[in-house]
């Protein structure tokens, strides 16, 4: 399949083998609800809805899995963007202990469904390993260490590691970090695969190569406008992640006779495009880490495969802009040789390390680092549920309930949680 411009191919997407598994769109069609986006968020819309007996159809401009939910790390973690400590003082503590709660239940949905996956013999890649946060300043370690105590203070053992039990190739580079028993780690791309399968199953009707050109809300219904077809829904649920902005904030589409919406200044927009860039190696016979790492309040991260594949991501901190307002999905020879620098010379892996993929995929950012779950600000039958702001997987699949049931005006005990961007 040809890449768009400004495209990359993940490792995830490769071994996946992601291709256009399902139908554009061609003609009319009704629905009960139109979901737009194939990543993690969608697929899990379309089951939640499909299980629930309605009409739903997904319209998903690439492929399934093509933007960040099949780019990312594949890790499985518990937690918001911010250490449990400092979303204590952003959101108070009985709101952060609240949001914990909510990304432990969310991983273990993900575990059931992934069960279900992995019974029809769908492999998603899920291994139970926990994940190690590390500290590369005496600061970030304080911050740590206090976020360990307030989480196992909380029902949630959190266990203090030092820097002579880090990895071998880590100490002298890392001063110790935190060990997070509860979490794991995926394959991305294969999961949400996965998902869609089970909501086409579950009758969900599925568009690939489909994209939603205009979205127009009338009092009885939506109408979504696509290149070769139109669909007539009660409700939409918008699960663009990244490109959250584009439908609410466009025109209706090319040959109507109404004018377009002016264009919207970044303070107009719900999220910021983020971009995260990650590298594959071939199979290192040496087994560097056992479990997910991430230190530098994020910045890094990285993993080992269990056939011995290295995969490195981050370091966006080192981009002249945060790779943030760049909408391409390629990564760049900045960050990249950030990347290299990780693989070559912290840890010292030998020049024959071959890189056997480099990529990039553009997240979601939110000014109060929060998702977006709800009812879209002055719409009435247009939801929303985006800006991870790089925790999609630690948020996603729960969120896709949340959104779905107040899609359906029923009531979800968490949807207090979120703000859907007023």
């Amino acid at each position: 399949m040809q890449r768009p411009e400004g495209d990359s191919l993940s490792f995830w997407q490769d071994e996946a083998q992601l291709a256009p598994r399902y139908s554009a769109l061609e003609g009319q069609m009704h629905a009960d609800v139109a979901v737009i986006g194939g990543g993690i968020t969608g697929a899990a819309c379309a089951l939640w809805l499909a299980r629930d007996d309605l009409r739903v159809v997904l319209l998903e401009r690439q492929t399934v899995a093509h933007g960040a939910s099949g780019r990312n790390g594949g890790f499985l973690l518990c937690g918001t963007v911010d250490t449990y400590d400092r979303a204590i003082a952003l959101y108070g503590h009985e709101r952060a202990r609240h949001l914990y709660a909510f990304s432990v239940a969310n991983n273990v949905m993900v575990r059931a469904l992934i069960d279900e996956l992995e019974a029809r013999r769908w492999p998603t890649g899920y291994r139970h390993t926990g994940s190690l946060r590390l500290a590369d300043t005496p600061e970030e370690l304080v911050e740590i260490r206090a976020a360990a105590r307030l989480l196992t203070e909380d029902g949630w053992p959190t266990e203090v590691i030092d820097e002579t039990r880090l990895p071998r190739r880590l100490r002298g580079h890392y001063m110790g970090g935190t060990f997070h028993p509860s979490d794991g780690e995926i394959q991305p791309a294969k999961l949400v695969s996965g998902l869609v399968k089970l909501a086409q199953e579950a009758g969900a009707i599925i568009h690939e190569q489909t994209p939603a050109l205009s979205l127009e809300e009338h009092s009885d219904g939506v109408i979504i406008k696509t290149p070769a077809g139109t669909v007539h829904a009660e409700k939409a649920i918008l699960a663009t992640n990244a490109w959250l902005d584009e439908l609410l904030l466009a025109g209706p589409a090319e040959g109507d006779e109404e004018k377009s919406a002016p264009k919207a200044d970044a303070k107009s927009c719900l999220v910021m495009p983020t971009r995260g860039q990650m590298l594959a190696t071939t199979a290192i016979d040496e087994r560097l880490f056992d479990c997910p790492i991430y230190a530098h309040y994020g910045y890094q991260y990285w993993r080992q495969l269990p056939d011995g594949r290295l995969l490195v991501g981050g370091w966006r901190d080192q981009a002249p802009d945060k790779d943030q307002r760049d909408p391409t999905q390629a990564p760049t020879d900045p960050v990249q040789q950030q990347l290299d620098g990780f693989v070559y010379k912290t840890l010292g892996l030998p020049a024959s390390t071959e890189i056997t993929h480099r990529w990039a995929g553009l997240m979601a950012f939110t000014p109060n680092s929060l998702p977006l779950v709800g009812r879209a600000l002055g719409k009435q039958r247009i939801f929303l549920s985006g800006g991870y702001t790089g925790h999609g997987n630690a948020m996603a699949v729960r969120c896709a309930r949340v959104v779905a049931d107040l899609a359906c005006g029923q009531f979800n005990s968490d949807a207090d949680l979120f703000d859907p961007g007023g």
